[in-house]
């Protein structure tokens, strides 16, 4: 099964309260995460750019 990812610098601009646990940091960790563990370059993941609505 394949998966898609929608990724780009713009979801690190996206600012939430400080008490929300969404933010660019966790965004980082995330990415990171995925990275460092391989999964970026799953074949089955996909990732792509966001467009507009």
């Amino acid at each position: 099964m394949t998966t898609a990812l929608i990724t780009g610098d713009i979801f690190y601009e996206h600012e939430t309260p400080e008490w929300h646990p969404e933010s660019p940091d966790r965004l980082r960790a995330i990415m990171r995460v995925l990275a460092e563990q391989g999964i970026l370059d799953h074949p089955n993941l996909r990732q792509f750019a966001p467009r507009p609505a």
